[in-house]
């Protein structure tokens, strides 16, 4: 099969049954799960321009019929099935990388309670929607200050920081020795 050439009919229901089973098995989930395929996307565009050149060729050889109707029914399914999937897999995308980039660092020992996403189950176009998204949440976070937002002032860490000093021999007065001198 060439990249861009249509599906014959077994490859064509084969990749219309892995759209629909992938949707079914997306529709619920909050990560993106694996592609059956790497060319999974790619396969569905061949499958709709295989639809399409079936159409035409029905229409030009016996009008609109049944057939017809029947292959434009199924061409408007798939179409909605795959809208709906790629929109579920952007927004588990955009969940997973919001929830990588916004979320505090675990304590040593606790698991990591999201896993990452295995990029040679995905598809390439995801992982560069992904990558960008991560740039972007990168940039809200330097926008509204994320850093300060999570750890407090720089003044009070420093602070924090000097209160300790004493505790562990300064020579100067500080708030955690309570001013005695080492």
């Amino acid at each position: 099969m060439s990249a861009a050439g249509p599906l014959d009919e077994a490859a064509a229901r084969e990749v219309e049954e892995q759209l629909t089973t992938t949707h079914r098995q997306q529709i619920n989930r909050r990560i993106p799960i694996p592609l059956p395929r790497p060319d999974f996307w790619n396969a569905v565009s061949r499958l709709l321009h295989s639809i399409d050149l079936e159409l035409h060729e029905a229409v030009r050889k016996h009008g609109f019929d049944l057939r017809v109707q029947n292959l434009q029914r199924r061409q408007a399914t798939i179409r909605r099935v795959a809208s709906e999937l790629a929109r579920r897999r952007l927004v588990a995308m955009m969940q997973h990388a919001s929830s990588q980039s916004l979320r505090s660092p675990s304590p040593a020992g606790q698991p990591n309670e999201l896993p990452s996403l295995d990029w040679s189950r995905h598809d390439p176009a995801e992982r560069e929607f992904y990558t960008t998204m991560k740039e972007q949440m990168d940039r809200f976070k330097l926008a509204v200050d994320w850093a300060s937002m999570q750890n407090g002032l720089p003044a009070e860490a420093a602070a924090r920081d000097r209160s300790h000093l004493g505790c562990e021999g300064c020579r100067a007065r500080c708030v955690g020795c309570g001013g005695a001198e080492a």
